[in-house]
């Protein structure tokens, strides 16, 4: 048969996966810069090899209950 390779991840008692075709890299949450006055999914912005990104808080687009960045947060882009 055919098969889908997926990256599968948890956020809270939920377990979601993601086509790996669709995902370029993994990389670990180490800094993170809050922007005033964005929406509240928007957690703020990060510097990846000179490049700046945006990291959202998917529990809060998904309307799980609220988590904090620990240290072992990711990000997938």
């Amino acid at each position: 048969g055919d098969f889908l390779d997926v990256l599968a991840f948890a956020l809270g008692s939920e377990r979601f996966a993601l086509p790996i075709a669709v995902v370029c890299e993994i990389h670990r949450l180490t800094a993170l810069a809050p922007l005033p006055g964005v929406p509240s999914q928007l957690l703020g912005i990060t510097n990846l090899r000179g490049q700046i990104l945006p990291v959202f808080d998917l529990a809060c687009l998904f309307q799980l209950p609220a988590t904090t960045v620990g240290e072992a947060g990711f990000f997938v882009f």
